[in-house]
């Protein structure tokens, strides 16, 4: 299912039509065959991005699955979906902020990881235009102590948003840092930063505030008529990832090939199709450090083909924990 709370026949018929607003072909089943046998650590494992990434390793084949979030009633759900209990007694459940170094530090040297997918980070646009300091002490901050935790770790995958290509918000400066201190810690070794779009499947997701708006008959809001984004499903991200494990090198930033941006008008015209129901529009407005369209790359960003077909990529500069003093994301 691509967009929690959604009826499973919406979220597939809305999953076809992605397809067809995107003009982008479906992203072929990675191959896991590098994870067999590994020990594999997800941070912010309770998110809609680290659940769904997490359910597909635990099909792998792995020697450990460490499931690492600081929201404990996370943990408890999807410990019950992979297992059909939550005795919540497993070592392989860590409860850690990942602000929290010396915790970080404790779990690591307990279990080892060898491969790292960093999904921990605070994501809400306006929310965190309003606590700035936020979106930094977690998103670059908290990047920080896990790549320093990581330091024995092969592979890592930092998750960013196309937020980060030239940042004029709070989240992309803060993920934007995160990809700096990526490309630092990784130079040499097989760590990349994958940037998505808006990914339909994650919680607040504009899909599940147009779904919700809809069918309880209300007037859709949207920002601007001419607002567009780049949309992903949550498989296609999970893809993504996995490939990027297996490919990234040396700190590198990787986006897939994405295809046409979406109109949110069209989208909410799309759902309303597939529901059988009409609802009127009302324009909010651009709220602060969003933009009409969003970008893969920036301008002085120079993106090359990247180690498969559909991914695209380019390097940031690399940056280093003592070297953040005086850079904020306000």
């Amino acid at each position: 299912m691509i967009a929690a709370g959604l009826p499973p026949e919406i979220a597939r018929r809305l999953d076809a039509e992605l397809s067809k607003l995107t003009g982008r072909a479906r992203s072929q089943a990675p191959d896991l065959s590098y994870l067999r046998g590994k020990r594999v650590l997800v941070t912010g494992a309770g998110g809609s991005i680290g659940s769904e990434l997490a359910r597909q390793l635990w099909h792998a084949q792995l020697e450990e699955l460490v499931l690492l979030d600081r929201d404990e009633s996370a943990l408890h759900a999807l410990q019950l979906q992979l297992e059909g209990r939550a005795l919540m007694t497993s070592d392989e459940l860590a409860l850690c902020s990942i602000r929290d170094l010396d915790a970080l530090e404790n779990i690591f040297a307990a279990h080892r990881p060898q491969i790292v997918f960093h999904a921990a980070a605070l994501k809400h646009l306006p929310l965190l235009e309003k606590f700035p300091a936020e979106a930094y002490k977690t998103n670059t901050l908290g990047t920080a102590n896990v790549l320093q935790a990581s330091r024995h770790a092969e592979r890592l995958v930092n998750i960013s948003t196309d937020k980060a290509a030239a940042p004029s918000s709070a989240l992309g400066k803060s993920k934007y840092l995160a990809e700096r201190l990526t490309a630092a810690y990784g130079k040499g070794k097989a760590y990349a930063s994958v940037r998505f779009g808006n990914l339909l499947a994650s919680r607040g997701s504009v899909v599940h505030s147009l779904y919700h708006q809809i069918v309880r008959e209300r007037p859709v809001t949207i920002t601007h008529p001419q607002a567009k984004r780049y949309l992903m499903t949550i498989s296609e991200a999970c893809s993504l990832l996995l490939e990027a494990a297996r490919l990234g090198r040396d700190g590198q930033v990787l986006a897939m090939r994405m295809g046409n941006q979406v109109g949110v008008l069209e989208l909410a015209r799309t759902l309303m199709d597939i529901l059988g129901r009409e609802a009127p529009v009302e324009y909010t407005g651009l709220r602060e450090g969003e933009k009409l369209s969003e970008q893969l790359f920036s301008p002085t960003e120079q993106p090359v083909a990247g180690p498969c077909p559909n991914l695209l990529s380019c390097q940031v500069p690399p940056l280093l924990p003592d070297q953040l003093s005086g850079l904020s994301t306000s």
